[in-house]
């Protein structure tokens, strides 16, 4: 009996989170690690590269204005939120040219649950896939969501 793909691609991705979770990884840092997934019929079903980001805290460039008012409420915040924009651009880049097969997105997206910037967010996840799929003849790196206490206000 053959496991479906999507449930050995959840087993992989429960095991990178489980391997994850005993690493202490500055937030929006990519990091890849090799898994071995195995099922009732595949002992050894080769590796799966995964990918895992957290902590954006991504805050929308259009939010920003130049005022007492914003520069004081950024000031009180060290998410680094004016930054967020590149910082997340240049964690995607990496993790394209990395090309994982998964990537695993733990939380905290946003600031605050932005709409704008949940929609940005998730333009730049797309980014992933489609580009990795162009590299790769069509099978691009699948992005895997897990929204944090952040994303929900």
């Amino acid at each position: 009996m053959r496991i479906p793909s999507m449930k050995r691609a959840l087993a992989a991705i429960a095991a990178a989170a489980t391997l994850a979770a005993g690493l202490i990884v500055a937030p929006g840092t990519a990091l890849a690690a090799e898994v071995t997934p195995a099922g009732p019929d595949n002992k050894a079903a080769g590796s799966a590269r995964i990918g895992v980001l957290s902590d954006t805290h991504y805050y929308p460039a259009n939010y920003a204005d130049d005022n007492d008012d914003f520069h004081d409420y950024v000031g009180g915040d060290p998410k680094l939120l004016e930054e967020s924009n590149a910082i997340s651009d240049k964690a995607i880049d990496m993790i394209i040219k990395d090309h994982p097969d998964y990537v695993l997105v733990t939380g905290d997206l946003t600031k605050d649950g932005e709409q704008q910037a949940e929609y940005d967010i998730a333009q730049k996840f797309k980014r992933i896939e489609t580009e990795t799929a162009k590299e790769n003849g069509g099978k691009g790196t699948q992005v895997f969501v897990i929204n944090g206490n952040h994303d929900i206000y």
